[in-house]
């Protein structure tokens, strides 16, 4: 069971276990082609196929370098079927459900939290901001009005999380944070 669960390709079943101590960008591209490979065995355009990939491999360099932790990648195909139930279209279709999950107790927003907290401080002292996250600081400011039991700071430190552009990275204010949106416009 252990075996088959941390690494298993059967059907229409893709399942990997990444560990976070073998991250690196050979095991990330290296997944990422062996994704591509099942889902061409599924006869997915190759199209689709990229985008799929390309996404997936975001999310895993996502996931393993901002949760420290292992990282389950589980992908299912669905059976074929024509759209509308129409027997004269030729053109099957099938659904592609995709499962990026690391085993951490961070959480979406955590990085978020930390770079707003240092973005604060570098406001402070009249350190340059790039333009991005002055404009998170002046979202937050708004939205701390109407934090309750039902809208808390960490549920804007997640929206905040997938703005376009906007890293968790302390280090980066003018590049970064792309995968969550490339997945949106996936």
């Amino acid at each position: 069971f252990a075996s088959h669960f941390h690494s298993e390709i059967r059907g229409s079943h893709f399942r990997r276990i990444i560990q976070s101590e073998d991250f690196n960008g050979e095991q990330t591209a290296r997944t990422v082609q062996d994704i591509d490979s099942f889902l061409k065995f599924h006869l997915i355009q190759k199209s689709y196929r990229d985008r799929v990939s390309e996404i997936v491999g975001e999310l895993i360099d996502n996931s393993l370098e901002h949760s420290l932790s292992d990282c389950l990648i589980d992908i299912d195909v669905t059976a074929d079927y024509e759209k509308n139930d129409d027997p004269s279209s030729e053109n099957l279709y099938c659904g592609v459900n995709i499962v990026v999950l690391n085993f951490s107790d961070i959480l979406l927003g955590d990085g978020v939290a930390k770079k707003i907290q240092y973005t604060m401080q570098l406001d402070q002292v009249a350190k340059p901001i790039n333009q991005r996250y002055l404009d998170v600081l002046d979202a937050r400011k708004h939205h701390a009005n109407y934090w309750d039991e039902n809208y808390s700071e960490n549920d804007f430190n997640i929206i905040a999380s997938f703005q376009h552009k906007i890293s968790c990275r302390l280090d980066r204010f003018s590049t970064g944070g792309t995968g969550l949106t490339q997945l949106i416009r996936g």
